[in-house]
C-alpha cells in the first residue's frame, strides 16, 4: 500500500528530486523517468557528437576522446572535487573546487546556443577517477550534454529537448543520461518525464533502459557495475498515487522489478546487494534498508518530527550522511542538520547545523566527510569531519559553492 504524502512534503519532494540541478551539491542528481525495455547496445538518435579539439554543434558521429588515466589508478585515491558552473559572456564555464588544498581553478567553458536565456543552469558529473566529466548545460528545457576529457569538451547530446545527466559506473566507462528526446510527454514546468538512458563514453553509442508513460529519476549505479536503481513515478505531485516507487533493472535492460513502493526518493547503494533509500510520509521521513532481492525493509533512521534532505553512503557503505530538516523551509523557518548515522541505525549524530543555503557536502575516496558552507559572496567555511562526526579541520577560503 502507498503511503500518503502531505502538501507541504510533496512541495519538499518535489523540489529535491524533480528540479533540474542544484548548486548546494558537488555533484547533482537528475531525475529519472519510464521504462520499456530494450537490450543490446544500439546507436540511438539521441546521440550527436563532435570531432575535437572544437565543440560545434555537427550531426556527424565521432566517437569522443577515451581517458587516459594513470596506470594502476585507484578510483579510491582519486582526489574530492566540487564543481560549479557559471554563465559568462561567451558560454558556461565549469569550476573545479579542490577542498584538500583550498584551490580552485577553471577546467573548461562551453558553448551556448544562440538566444539561451540569461540564466543557465548546469549539471557536473565527475566520473570515479575525476578523469573524466559529463556535464548537462542550459536553460529551461533545452540542454545539451558534453563529455569533457583532457580539457577538451565534446558535444555528446544535442537533440531537442531536455537532457540531465545521472550516475557513472563504477569502472568509469559509462554514464547514464535521462532525456525527454523520444518521450512524448516532454516537460511539465520544471519537471520532466524523462527516459533513461546508457551511454558509451568511448564511443558515443546510447541504450534505451525506459519507455513509460511514467517518470524515471534518481538512478544509481551498484558498486559491482551489475546493476541500476531508479525512481519511477508521475510528474504530477497534486496526486498521492503518484509517489516515486523503486525500481532495480540489469545494466543491459533486463530482468527489471519492483523494489518499494510509495514516496521514495534518493537512492544508494551501500553494497552490491544492499539499498539504502529515504521513503516519506505524511510530514515525516525515514532512511530505510533493504536487499536487492526484496524483503521486509530495516528501519536506519525514523523521527516523526523531522524530514530528510537528501544523504549519501559513505565509500564502504557503513555510514550515512543526511540533511535533517525541521520546519518547512521556504514556507516557514526551518533547521536543516548534517547528521551522521551507521548503515545499521546505530550512533546517530548531529554535526552541525547548516545555517545557510549554499553549501557543498559528500564523502572522499577514503571515507571522511567534507562540508563547504558559504559565508558571503565570496567566502566559504571548510570543515572536514572523521567517519565518526569528529572534526579533524576547518578553515576558512575565498571561493563558495
Amino acid at each position: 500500500m502507498r503511503r500518503m504524502c502531505s502538501k507541504r512534503l510533496r512541495a519538499i519532494i518535489a523540489l529535491m528530486l524533480l528540479t533540474a540541478c542544484s548548486l548546494s551539491e558537488p555533484v547533482t542528481r537528475p531525475p529519472a523517468l519510464p521504462v520499456e525495455i530494450s537490450s543490446g547496445v544500439t546507436p540511438s538518435p539521441l546521440i550527436v557528437t563532435a570531432a575535437p579539439p572544437t565543440v560545434t554543434h555537427t550531426p556527424e558521429m565521432v566517437a569522443p576522446p577515451s581517458a587516459t588515466p594513470v596506470s594502476g589508478d585507484n578510483p579510491a585515491q582519486a582526489p574530492l572535487l566540487f564543481y560549479h558552473v557559471q554563465r559568462k559572456e561567451q558560454g558556461v564555464t565549469v569550476f573545479a573546487f579542490d577542498p584538500a588544498h583550498g584551490e580552485a581553478q577553471d577546467v573548461v567553458t562551453l558553448p551556448l546556443e544562440a538566444g539561451t536565456d540569461t540564466f543557465v543552469s548546469g549539471t557536473v558529473l565527475p566520473s570515479p577517477r575525476q578523469n573524466r566529466l559529463a556535464v548537462s548545460v542550459g536553460s529551461g528545457e533545452a540542454r545539451q550534454i558534453y563529455l569533457v576529457s583532457n580539457g577538451e569538451a565534446h558535444l555528446i547530446v544535442s537533440d531537442e529537448g531536455k537532457h540531465e545527466v545521472g550516475s557513472w559506473s563504477p569502472d568509469g566507462s559509462r554514464f547514464l543520461v535521462f532525456s525527454t528526446k523520444e518521450s512524448d510527454r516532454g516537460c511539465i514546468q520544471d519537471t520532466c518525464y524523462f527516459d533513461l538512458y546508457v551511454i558509451d563514453a568511448a564511443t558515443g553509442a546510447a541504450m534505451r533502459l525506459t519507455a513509460t508513460e511514467d517518470a524515471e529519476v534518481d538512478a544509481v549505479w551498484s558498486p559491482d557495475g551489475g546493476q541500476i536503481a531508479f525512481l519511477r513515478g508521475c510528474v504530477d505531485l497534486s496526486m498521492d498515487a503518484c509517489g516515486p516507487d523503486l525500481y532495480l533493472v540489469s545494466t543491459d535492460g533486463s530482468n527489471e522489478r519492483l523494489l518499494a513502493e510509495g514516496w521514495i526518493a534518493n537512492p544508494v547503494f551501500l553494497a552490491p546487494d544492499l539499498l539504502a533509500y529515504i521513503q516519506y510520509s505524511g510530514d515525516s521521513a525515514g532512511i530505510y534498508r533493504m536487499g536487492t532481492t526484496g524483503g521486509m525493509p530495516q528501519t536506519i533512521v525514523a523521527n516523526p518530527d523531522t524530514t530528510i534532505a537528501g544523504m549519501r553512503g559513505s565509500p564502504d557503505g557503513r555510514m550515512i550522511a543526511f540533511i535533517d530538516v525541521r520546519g518547512v523551509c521556504q514556507v516557514e523557518e526551518c533547521i536543516r542538520t548534517l547528521t551522521l548515522v551507521a548503515a545499521d541505525g546505530s550512533g546517530l549524530r548531529p554535526i552541525r547545523t547548516l545555517d545557510s543555503w549554499r553549501y557543498a557536502w559528500d564523502w572522499t575516496p577514503d571515507g571522511r566527510l567534507w562540508l563547504l558552507l558559504s559565508i558571503d559572496d565570496s567566502r566559504s567555511r571548510l570543515e572536514m569531519y572523521a567517519a565518526d562526526g569528529t572534526l579533524i579541520d576547518e578553515r576558512v577560503i575565498d571561493w563558495q559553492p
